[in-house]
């Protein structure tokens, strides 16, 4: 797994990919964990190339929700695969945290200053 990020709009996009599955989980807890503590950016996570998502991974994600909305700062993902929005549909994630179909609609809902950037995914 691999995760990299940049700042875009006053975003703090992070992008992942690979596995996310019980043996990565702690791997991306970690990875994530300082954009967690003491930011104030709203957090975009871009799952486009992201091939496997376990419960161990979703719960990673519940963790970073729970820090965006203990910190009232927004939090969304984009770049789903089928089976993996698939996942996050059934498991009701979606309903948590907000799933957009690009990083420029995300970008463009989360952030004043994203609007009209040009950014593309």
């Amino acid at each position: 797994m691999e995760v990299t990020s940049q700042q875009v709009a006053g975003v703090t996009l992070i992008r992942i990919a690979g596995r996310v599955d019980h043996d990565q989980a702690g791997a991306l807890e970690a990875a994530l964990t300082p954009y967690l503590e003491g930011a104030e950016t709203p957090l975009l996570l871009d799952m486009e190339n992201v091939r496997f998502l376990t419960s161990a991974g979703l719960r990673v994600l519940m963790i970073a929700a729970k820090a965006c909305k203990h910190q009232a700062r927004p939090m969304a993902v984009t770049g789903l695969r089928p089976m993996i929005a698939e996942i996050v549909r059934i498991s009701r994630f979606d309903l948590i945290i907000p799933v957009y179909p690009s990083t420029q609609a995300a970008l463009e809902a989360i952030s004043a200053a994203a609007t009209g950037t040009g950014c593309e995914d």
